[in-house]
């Protein structure tokens, strides 16, 4: 099962921009602010950059039966179930009821180095996954367990 990052708020973001931009342009030939509009413009070029370079990038978690493959643009790894001891969820703000997905590993089963970018460390043995993805963290988390459930049920 593949599930991808979502990005509905890049795509907001990206439209912010241009209309920044617009609003630059209109202010360089109409208002005669060039200073503030020249920058404006520039400030928008690297935004619009930086968002399409993020929108074009692949980013997705591939579920699979014995471990799940987390790749984010040229970044990738497989994280295996035999290394996993438990998937748990964590509260992050009551007030919004957001959580997070924590992963807890074997001892020194796998290099945290190698998790860079892609996992976000909480301490020597546990991690949780960074990005928001199309599905809820809730939906993801009752995939993740059930997967790592029917490994260790058929190991």
């Amino acid at each position: 099962m593949i599930i991808k990052e979502d990005k509905k708020s890049l795509i907001a973001t990206l439209f912010a921009i241009i209309l920044l931009f617009i609003a630059s342009l209109a202010g360089y030939f109409y208002y005669d602010v060039k200073g503030a509009a020249i920058f404006s413009m520039a400030v928008s070029f690297v935004c619009i950059y930086f968002c399409l370079n993020k929108a074009l990038k692949e980013s997705y978690i591939n579920i699979q039966d014995d471990g799940f493959l987390i790749k984010k643009g040229k970044k990738e790894i497989k994280i295996y179930f035999k290394y996993i001891s438990s998937i748990d969820t964590k509260i992050v703000d009551t007030k919004k009821n957001s959580k997070i997905i924590v992963i807890k590993f074997r001892k020194r089963k796998i290099d945290m180095e190698l998790v860079e970018g892609l996992l976000q460390r909480l301490g020597d043995d546990e991690a949780t996954i960074l990005t928001k993805y199309e599905k809820p963290t809730d939906e993801i988390y009752n995939i993740l367990k059930s997967s790592l459930h029917t490994f260790k049920n058929n190991s």
